[in-house]
This record gives structure tokens, C-alpha cells and sequence, in this order.
């Protein structure tokens, strides 16, 4: 089915992902990287237009995997927003990036 209307140009779609391996120093238990993880979850979506998940590392208590991803039709403005949400969370007391990497589709 084409929901294009003759002479309409067709739009571009973007996504952008980022996945974040997180070391949690102060847990000691999975219920205490699971308070930390949603918090940090909680507060990303508050503070930008992003979709996150825990997606990896569930059964390790100190090491957590989030997914994170956001729609645009530029580029650039799906870098500049994902790498703000890299900086917002190395920037938390409560977690060290041990790795990222973003992608672009």
C-alpha cells in the first residue's frame, strides 16, 4: 500500500542507536542495580525524546547494557541528541561507561 499522494516526495526516516555498557559501582545486589538502572532509564526519558532499555547484562549485579534510540530525517541531529544522552550519563555519580557506540540506520 503507498500512502504517497501524486507529486508528494517521499520522507526521510532515521534512527539512530546507542548502546551503552554501564559498570555500577555501588550495587551489590541485582535489586540494587535494578533501582539504579530504571532510575537512570526514568531520567533519560524525562529529559530527552529517547525509547531505553535494559537490553543485556540482566544477570550481572555491576554491569548493565542499555539501548537507546531516537528518530529523526537528519543526521546530525540524531548524533548531537544520542551523544548529549552519552554526556548526561557519564556525567552520573552513580555510573562509569565501560563502552558505547552509536549507529545510525
Amino acid at each position: 500500500m503507498n500512502s504517497l499522494r501524486p507529486g508528494e516526495k517521499k520522507k526521510n526516516m532515521l534512527v539512530g542507536t546507542c548502546f551503552l555498557t554501564l559498570y555500577i559501582h555501588s550495587s551489590i545486589s541485582l535489586k540494587d542495580k535494578r533501582r539504579v538502572v530504571q532510575g537512570l532509564c526514568h531520567r533519560l526519558r524525562k529529559r530527552f525524546p529517547v525509547c531505553v532499555a535494559e537490553i543485556d547484562y540482566q544477570e550481572y549485579w555491576q554491569k548493565a547494557g542499555l539501548g537507546v534510540a531516537y528518530l529523526s530525517n537528519e543526521s546530525s541531529q540524531i548524533y548531537r541528541v544520542l551523544q548529549q544522552v552519552v554526556n548526561y550519563v557519564d556525567c552520573s555519580a552513580d555510573v562509569e561507561i565501560v563502552d558505547f557506540f552509536i549507529e545510525i540506520l
